[in-house]
């Protein structure tokens, strides 16, 4: 029934999520994050249920990558989602996709360089309500991928499903401001902008749970040693 109740509300949010036309990623100047307020609700992320995507175009076709292994956190004011801070963090080395030759290209040291960089993270530092559609919010926060960090503004839905969070983000992104370039004309057959697919789901943590202790490391971009975030399925 947990399944059901949360698949719907992606339904649901998802609405006018797809179309050419993706709001872009903006690079804002980085600000003061907003302090939590106490008691604050947790929700983990149920990797069965969520889905982290980026589709790419090429001179020869369009192609999607996903990421097998991430782990994120919200922390919540329970009836305002302004209060939310997420911490997503990303395993690049789990990069596939449906052709091995393009996924073996993207995790090489000409695009995301895997080896070098095997992680990458994102935290919020403000969330404002969008007040021309409903359910829909603003959400600043810092994006450290490919050893670049910027401030950044995504497009995001928020919903509560029974014990679950649902935030689901659609966007386009500059590779380029992340220095993600190929060398020579190979860096021409792909074009700069990138489209990001966000589904995350997440449960009530147990007994309201603890602050995970891996997404310190993330928020200030520490050189901690990297270990794997949970497999999706």
């Amino acid at each position: 029934m947990r399944g059901a109740a949360a698949g719907a509300a992606l339904i649901a949010l998802c609405g006018g999520c797809g179309g050419s036309a993706l709001p872009a990623a903006k690079v804002v100047k980085a600000g003061q994050s907003d302090p939590l307020p106490a008691g604050t609700a947790c929700y983990r992320l149920v990797p069965s249920a969520s889905r982290l995507e980026v589709d790419v175009g090429t001179l020869v076709g369009e192609y999607t990558l996903r990421f097998r292994r991430y782990r994120a956190e919200v922390r919540t004011a329970r009836d305002d989602p302004t209060a939310s801070r997420l911490w997503l963090e990303l395993d690049t080395r789990s990069l596939s996709a449906d052709t091995p030759l393009i996924a073996r290209a993207a995790r090489s040291s000409a695009f995301l360089d895997v080896a070098r960089f095997p992680r990458a993270c994102f935290v919020t530092e403000h969330v404002v309500r969008d007040t021309d559609q409903p359910q829909t919010y603003r959400v600043r926060g810092v994006l450290s991928l490919h050893g670049v960090r910027r401030s950044v503004a995504l497009p995001v839905r928020i919903a509560r499903s029974g014990k679950r969070y649902v935030v689901l983000s659609h966007f386009s992104l500059d590779r380029g401001l992340f220095d993600i370039h190929a060398p020579g004309v190979v860096d021409a057959m792909v074009e700069n902008e990138v489209a990001v697919q966000l589904e995350l789901v997440g449960e009530d943590c147990p007994a309201g749970g603890p602050v995970s202790s891996w997404w310190h490391g993330c928020a200030a971009a520490a050189p901690v040693p990297h270990s794997a975030p949970q497999e999706t399925k």
